[in-house]
């Protein structure tokens, strides 16, 4: 079983997987331990440079809800719904 980092698309709102530039430009959003996705939210809210939260969730391969995250520039925040 893998796991995969989505965040929540503020146009439509809807989950979408990281396109891998901006934010996550380096960074993994695939992995088969959910503990490597929760470092690499950490790292990209260490780095993170815009002002406003952004929504970010770990979910299964078959697309169940593991953890949501809520992060800041140089704050992340695990919220208590999964979504």
């Amino acid at each position: 079983m893998g796991f995969q980092v989505q965040v929540k698309s503020i146009g439509n709102e809807i989950w979408v997987m990281p396109d891998g530039r901006y934010d996550w430009k380096g960074k993994t959003f695939r992995s088969h331990r959910s503990s490597d996705l929760v470092a690499a939210i950490r790292e990209v809210a260490d780095e993170r440079t815009l002002s406003f939260a952004a929504l970010v969730r770990i979910v299964t391969d078959d697309g169940e809800p593991v953890s949501c995250w809520k992060i800041w520039p140089g704050r992340v925040k695990q919220l208590r719904r999964r979504y």
